[in-house]
Parts: C-alpha cells; sequence; structure tokens
C-alpha cells in the first residue's frame, strides 16, 4: 500500500509557478483613496512602494494606520492592510485595476458588506502624516 500511495504521489502534477506580468506604471508615491460604503463614504490615504511586482506600504484611516503588502500583475493590484480600531481590527483587502494615475476596484471588509473604492496619485508625495487625523476624514 505504502508504495502505491508513493508512486501516486511521485507522478502527481507538480504546481505551476505563478508567472505576474510586469507592472503597468510605478505605483510608488501618495494615493489620496475615496472609499464607498455601503452607508457613506470616507477618504483615505495610501502611501506605497512598489519593489517589481511587490507592493508595500501605509494605509491611513481617520484616526489609525496599518502596513499594506500586496502586488502587481500587469494593470491589476491587490494589496491588504488591517487598521487597529476602537480594540478591534479591520482588515481591507483591495482588488481592482490601474490606468494612468488612477485605480479603482472592490473592497473586502471581512465580516461587514463589500465596498467600492478609488484613488487618484497625489501630484506631491511625502511621508505620511505623524497624527494620522490630519490625514482626512476616514472611517
Amino acid at each position: 500500500m505504502a508504495e502505491r500511495l508513493f508512486e501516486a504521489f511521485r507522478n502527481a502534477p507538480k504546481p505551476r509557478a505563478i508567472t505576474l506580468a510586469a507592472p503597468a506604471t510605478d505605483l510608488s508615491g501618495r494615493w489620496d483613496v475615496r472609499v464607498k460604503f455601503a452607508l457613506g463614504e470616507a477618504e483615505h490615504l495610501l502611501f506605497l512602494e512598489a519593489f517589481g511586482n511587490r507592493l508595500t506600504g501605509t494605509h491611513v484611516g481617520s484616526v489609525t494606520r496599518g502596513p499594506v503588502e500586496g502586488e502587481i500583475d500587469g494593470d491589476r493590484v491587490r494589496f491588504q492592510s488591517v487598521l487597529p480600531i476602537e480594540g478591534s481590527r479591520l482588515s481591507y483587502e483591495f482588488s481592482g485595476r490601474l490606468s494612468g494615475d488612477r485605480m479603482e476596484g472592490d473592497l473586502n471588509l471581512g465580516e461587514y458588506p463589500n465596498a467600492r473604492w478609488s484613488a487618484q496619485r497625489h501630484t506631491h508625495g511625502g511621508p505620511p502624516p505623524a497624527d494620522p487625523s490630519k490625514a482626512g476624514k476616514a472611517g
């Protein structure tokens, strides 16, 4: 029996390597984000750094901030962040498309209703503000 299992696993199909397309543009910099929730809207900020297909940075909400990690696949973007809020942690999973200095797509908020988001590259970048509440109103 063990020999048959060994043969089955040895001859099993190997996983294919995932190849991402070269990023359509460099996403590094500040992005002004508008989130359209089921009930209302909010403004957030993203400070992104792109390294090839890898995306890192900071997501700034109204009173808190969190790290961003994700990837770029041609003109598609996927990234996540977690913002601590009121003793809990709110997960944001962004997916969408980019076109020049704009991005937009869907936002998965875990147990909360999904939302839509759009972002415009800020023409003058800079580091995240020391106090997230000075970044603009957000949720």
